[in-house]
């Protein structure tokens, strides 16, 4: 079985698991028993066998996890934004949450506001 050879070449557990999940699917078992070896919700069982059917092996073998960085400003832009508020505390002045997340509302609307002009 194609699945199973595939398995044998991947390095990454997330793959490896969808892939012997689709597999055993082939090999008989129900999504609900799936669901129990694997540790899955029997709809993402059914989801992964859905995906090798329209999509293919190739497709299902494939990380598309993307990154956890969703960064709205880079980090030297932050710690700048950041300091305003660093030295308001130093003076012994008080700073709320509300304070910090207006500012950056603002902050953060300009810069995407400064992209779409590009």
């Amino acid at each position: 079985m194609a699945i199973r050879e595939k398995m044998k070449e991947t390095k990454k557990t997330v793959i490896y698991n969808r892939l012997e999940a689709v597999a055993l699917r082939g090999e008989g078992k129900s999504n609900e028993e799936i669901a129990r070896i694997k540790k899955y919700h029997k709809a993402y069982v059914a989801n992964l066998v859905s995906i090798y059917k329209n999509l293919g092996l190739e497709y299902l073998s494939e990380d598309h996890r993307k990154g956890g960085n969703h960064r709205n400003i880079s980090e030297k832009k932050e710690q700048e934004f950041l300091k305003q508020f660093e030295e308001k505390a130093e003076k012994g002045q008080i700073i709320t949450i509300s304070e910090i997340a207006k500012e950056y509302d603002k902050l953060v609307k300009k810069s995407i506001n400064l992209r779409c002009k590009n």
